[in-house]
């Protein structure tokens, strides 16, 4: 069977529409087995995720046949252009497709790709004099949440898109997601409840470093929790499972009085930092955020201008007017935005010009790598340059030694954060490690 190769930061394969769909489906699987070995070796994540047009049946009535297979190629390609970190992407059905995504850094993202999809396939085209747009449903597996192999991971899929047919709305539906860490979902969400009723959730900074002064600028507040029944349960397993309930909500409102008040206690003993703090989509919809934001300012007497909301893309995915209003709303209280994880979603940094933001932060995967990849070196550079254009202060996650800390210095980078500085820590010992702050540690 002919494969067509694409260029793209990873090279797409489209398989042939020309082959049977026997034969396509069966590539498609061998892709799907091919992508879980590697993710399995380097402990990565996999999504499979399908894409069926709606309502295709009264298009090919419309324009006919031949043209309606125009549309389905094109939408073919259009896929290919939109999910560049798509490995494989096959048509499987009469109107439906099928991409595998490696190397999936948040689930999040994945809501901002079919975010992407939909408002692609919903541009209007002209086919033969008629305006065509499309509307679509999608079903959506991971791996390994889903321990199952490739058959089983593409039912699960074929299984989460007709739940999203059998919605009349146009959001989507996924398949069931089991928890792949140690406990189930629902164990989780009723222990974090306990914990939010009791307080028991801490929360440590990790420094934000002044490149060019070289000197402590920041503060990222991030989230921990030991629980009494389940042990140490990781963020990355609690807060998407806090997302899907109100209890963000209710982590984010802990998370300002907390870190407010830990910043004004560090403000005793210390020359002012910025203090950082993780938001979730939910919460930019939600309209008590400034008043939690304003009180707990106004009782520590924090300067807004020293408090950061960090937010992923996926945050304008649901609503994109009314998130933008909300972020312009925050920054002209002087609160600032901060673009976090950039890198690992699907947008360019044009995309974010017209975000209102004040600082960029490109993902530690591409800064960790920058050493044996030239084109992690050459993406840092690229996005540092082109977000000094926009006015956007540029901080690097994950730098975790001096010969990283030079090369960002010598591209320009603003800010770096890091275990070459420090992990995050609780307040205490925070303060104790800007207190023995010493230049010659760090740089070289």
């Amino acid at each position: 069977m002919q494969m067509t190769i694409l260029s793209s930061l990873k090279n797409t394969q489209l398989l042939d529409s020309a082959c049977s769909r026997t034969e396509v489906r069966q590539r498609f699987l061998d892709g799907i087995s091919a992508e879980m070995s590697i993710a399995l070796a380097d402990g990565s994540r996999l999504a499979i995720l399908l894409v069926d047009l709606q309502d295709f049946t009264e298009i090919n009535r419309e324009i006919g046949y031949d043209s309606a297979d125009e549309v389905l190629l094109n939408v073919q390609q259009l896929l290919s252009s939109t999910i560049k970190r798509a490995s494989l992407i096959g048509r499987l059905g009469d109107n439906a497709f099928g991409l595998i995504i490696p190397e999936l850094k948040s689930t999040a993202l994945i809501q901002i790709a079919m975010g992407r999809i939909r408002e692609r396939l919903h541009e209007p085209t002209m086919i033969d004099g008629k305006k065509i747009s499309l509307k679509c449903h999608f079903g959506l597996a991971l791996f390994p949440e889903m321990m199952l192999d490739d058959g089983g991971l593409l039912l699960k899929a074929e299984t989460a898109l007709l739940d999203s047919k059998r919605n009349p709305s146009e959001m989507t539906t996924h398949a069931p997601v089991p928890c792949s860490k140690k406990h189930e979902d629902w164990t989780i969400e009723k222990h974090l409840k306990q914990a939010l009723d009791a307080n028991d959730l801490e929360f440590h900074y990790q420094p934000k470093i002044d490149i060019a002064r070289r000197k402590p600028t920041g503060i990222e507040a991030l989230v921990r929790w030991n629980s009494a029944e389940l042990g140490d349960v990781f963020p990355d397993e609690f807060i998407p499972i806090a997302e899907k309930s109100s209890l963000i909500n209710s982590i984010t409102a802990l998370g300002i009085k907390t870190a407010l008040r830990e910043k004004s206690d560090l403000d005793n003993f210390f020359e002012p930092l910025t203090m950082s703090i993780n938001i979730s989509s939910s919460d930019i919809y939600d309209k008590h955020l400034l008043d939690k934001l304003n009180s707990a300012m106004a009782i520590w007497g924090i300067d807004p201008q020293q408090v950061t909301l960090e937010i992923t893309e996926g945050v304008i995915v649901g609503n994109a007017k009314l998130a933008i209003q909300q972020l312009e709303l925050l920054r002209s209280y002087g609160i600032k935005i901060s673009i976090d994880d950039f890198g690992t979603g699907f947008s360019s940094l044009s995309y974010f010009k017209t975000l209102p933001a004040d600082e960029l932060k490109i993902d530690k995967s591409f800064i960790l790598n920058m050493h044996e990849s030239s084109g992690d070196m050459f993406l840092v550079e690229h996005v540092i340059s082109l977000a000094h254009k926009f006015n956007l202060q540029v901080v690097a996650e994950g730098v975790e030694n001096a010969k990283t800390l030079s090369l960002l210095e010598s591209m320009g980078c603003d800010i770096a954060q890091g275990y070459h500085f420090s992990r995050p820590v609780p307040k205490d010992q925070l303060l104790e490690w800007l207190n023995n702050f010493e230049v010659a540690k760090y740089w070289i």
